[in-house]
């Protein structure tokens, strides 16, 4: 049981916890996904673990639920290391903008970091297989159904935010 702060609509705090499994409707949890990018414009995605659900052994960002008490920015940095068993350079984390769906809201942040993929030791329980990647080939993989067929507002809103502040 992961137990999460419960938000309402406006991304306010209610007050209480709740396993993050177990939300009413109005009720909504704070989640991050965390694009990383190196100085070749390449996106660190990863594959999640076969026995992960949703969405086994489809690509994806890093990312997860906050835990309760835990800041949006916190969860970032805790995701960052637990998924990809390194530390992030917490100079270079950027809060791109949020999104809210159904049942969460989702920060989405912007790390970018020079990571050699040997110096990656993965969380096997979440991830599977981790790979540099242009934005094509992940354009590529969103046709092909081989990543996380939520993630294009994701994508788009780091795009966006790619194209007016990064070029």
């Amino acid at each position: 049981m992961e137990l999460v702060d419960i938000l309402n609509e406006r991304k306010e705090f209610m007050g209480y916890t709740k396993d993050r499994k177990e939300l009413e409707f109005g009720e909504y949890r704070l989640s991050v996904h965390i694009w990383i990018t190196n100085s070749k414009g390449e996106f660190l995605i990863q594959k999640r673990a076969e026995n992960k659900f949703p969405f086994p052994n489809m690509w994806n960002e890093t990312g997860g639920a906050a835990l309760a008490g835990e800041s949006s920015f916190d969860a970032c940095i805790r995701e960052f290391q637990e998924e990809l068993g390194i530390k992030a350079n917490t100079n270079k984390v950027e809060l791109v903008g949020t999104i809210k769906r159904v049942k969460d809201f989702i920060d989405i942040w912007h790390i970018e970091q020079e990571i050699d993929l040997k110096d990656i030791n993965i969380q096997l329980e979440e991830v599977s297989e981790v790979k540099w990647v242009t934005l094509d080939e992940i354009k590529e993989l969103i046709k092909s159904k081989e990543f996380v067929p939520t993630i294009e507002p994701s994508l788009n809103l780091f795009i966006q935010y790619l194209k007016l502040y990064k070029e």
